[in-house]
């Protein structure tokens, strides 16, 4: 039975094995390695059981634990059109952690926080404003002395 894994049954019977029969003579009515018999009953030892017992921490420790995440909370709902690099710096200086933008948006993510909303005048605009608007602005002035600002920008802005 080499290279085959074994059911949480079959590694019961094993144990259940060992409480009558020398390791060898397991090995040889099942067929299964030595090593293997001995790492079921070395494991079985440990944890008393065959079945997988979970580890309580899996991965790396979360870089924000809830009381930072309270005052992230109430960062945003302060002032809620702050950009990313800006909350990294409140954070900074309210908690003194060191966290990338990159993480922040990830934990802003499993928080429920999403950035960019429409806001409400933006979803009650009616196309009729809205063809008068333009209208009055081809009036107005020529392509020439519009211009445009893209909030985005504001990501690359450089800090002093």
């Amino acid at each position: 039975m080499t290279g085959k894994h074994l059911s949480p049954d079959m590694q019961d019977v094993i144990v259940r094995m060992t409480l009558v029969l020398p390791v060898e003579e397991i090995v040889n009515y099942t067929g299964v390695a030595k090593h293997t018999v001995q790492q079921i009953i070395k494991y079985h030892h440990k944890f008393g059981t065959v079945a997988l017992v979970p580890s309580k921490l899996v991965g790396r420790p979360p870089m924000l634990n809830e009381e930072d995440k309270a005052v992230l909370y109430s960062v945003i709902q302060r002032a809620p059109d702050q950009y990313l690099d800006e909350l990294v710096d409140e954070l900074q200086k309210l908690q003194n952690i060191k966290i990338t933008e990159v993480m922040l948006s990830h934990y802003l993510a499993r928080m429920n926080i999403i950035m960019k909303q429409i806001p409400k005048a933006a979803l009650e605009q009616s196309k009729e404003k809205h063809a008068e608007f333009k209208y009055h602005m081809g009036l107005l002035y020529t392509p020439e002395q519009l211009v445009f600002v893209d909030e985005s920008a504001g990501l690359f802005k450089e800090h002093a």
